[in-house]
């Protein structure tokens, strides 16, 4: 599957995300512009429990698990993410 990274499809496709509905496509570019596309490998963790705000993440494609550790030290599955949802 081919996902275009350009300025325009980028605020487009945030525009979906009900976080960003209300705002202007001005505004959405503004913010395409201010953030960074990253690529993450399977199986690297985002951000950890516990670690200060690195900002807000928008899932382009793919999907993601988030999970806590119980006090066994199992993992325990929060909410499961998918392309267009948002985490922070």
């Amino acid at each position: 599957m081919n996902v275009r990274y350009d300025p325009a499809h980028l605020a487009q496709m945030l525009g979906s995300v009900p976080y960003f509905q209300s705002l202007q496509q001005i505004d959405l570019q503004t913010i395409v512009i201010s953030g960074q596309v990253r690529h993450y490998a399977e199986g690297k963790p985002l951000f950890h429990e516990g670690a200060p705000c690195a900002g807000l993440f928008v899932l382009i494609r793919g999907r993601i698990q988030l999970y806590k550790l119980g006090p066994d030290g199992r993992e325990h599955i929060h909410v499961g993410a998918r392309t267009g949802d948002h985490v922070q």
